[in-house]
């Protein structure tokens, strides 16, 4: 059975390649909303409290984002070669490859095309196919469907809510995350935001990093509001409630050049196919 661990860094590490989170990432296709989805075997649609102690069989990753282009089903075939956007880590790469963990032959699904993954002995392929347009009009979301190589337990929400809020806090597309098991919403954070202010930076501040390769040029704050709505459901008499928390934080932006040596800039596009960014951005 796949171990709640590594079946959580693979979700994470899916997460985040869409959603930005910790390293000031923007999401490509420019989604507004994230949906995670976690099915079991046998879901009960009369049943008024989720059963989360059912092993899942299968989780689905939505989001509301621009259509996948042509170059973008091209680029999910070969997996690995990502965004050639050195500012960017795109909707596939990393994150996309951690999926094999859990998930022998993911399916995703765009506009009116899909893609299936299957394997022919240890060789994987990717067939792209249309989807007819009375289904496609069904579910206009992007989504990555997991069938689980082995039934997982259901992630810990005290650990995954958390994660998902951080996550949130960073993005600059991003506005909404749900997570559900079967048909129950078991969480809902949305975000709120100010228009970023441009912060007054003081003179004596040192603008250098010790190796001179970031140079800080501007900082902005940005006032968020985060709410977050969750299911819970008593352990005893399987009482369904619902819990509403509202933060309010600040992040603060900072805007950097980016100055690397010849040697480091090949180093690193032979290591990531990419070119370091010559602008980037730090959050707090």
């Amino acid at each position: 059975m796949a171990s709640k661990k590594s079946a959580l860094d693979a979700l994470r590490s899916q997460v985040l390649s869409h959603t930005g989170a910790e390293e000031r990432v923007e999401d490509d296709a420019g989604a507004k909303g994230i949906e995670i989805v976690f099915e079991t075997a046998s879901p009960n649609s009369s049943e008024t409290a989720p059963n989360l102690s059912a092993k899942l069989t299968r989780v689905l990753f939505k989001n509301n984002g621009m259509d996948f282009r042509p170059e973008d089903w091209n680029r999910l075939k070969k997996i690995a070669e990502g965004n050639p956007d050195e500012s960017k880590i795109g909707a596939f790469g990393v994150g996309f490859y951690s999926l094999f963990s859990i998930c022998e032959e993911p399916f995703v699904s765009s506009g009116k095309e899909c893609m299936a993954f299957y394997w022919r002995n240890d060789q994987l392929y990717a067939k792209r196919a249309a989807i007819p347009d009375e289904d496609a009009k069904k579910d206009t979301w992007t989504t990555f469907l997991l069938d689980l190589r082995q039934p997982m337990e259901m992630p810990n929400m005290d650990e995954f809510g958390p994660f998902l809020a951080r996550s949130l806090g960073f993005t600059s597309n991003l506005r909404d995350i749900s997570v559900y098991l079967d048909h129950h919403r078991l969480l809902n954070i949305s975000k709120k935001m100010r228009e970023p202010r441009p912060m007054t930076l003081p003179k004596t501040m040192y603008m250098t990093s010790p190796q001179k390769i970031f140079t800080l040029k501007s900082v902005d704050l940005q006032s968020i509001q985060m709410d977050a709505t969750r299911m819970e459901v008593s352990r005893w008499t399987r009482e369904v409630t619902t819990s509403v928390t509202t933060i309010f934080l600040r992040t603060a932006s900072g805007n950097l050049d980016v100055k690397v040596s010849k040697q480091f800039a090949a180093d690193m596009e032979r290591t990531t196919k990419k070119y370091p960014p010559s602008q980037t951005a730090i959050q707090i």
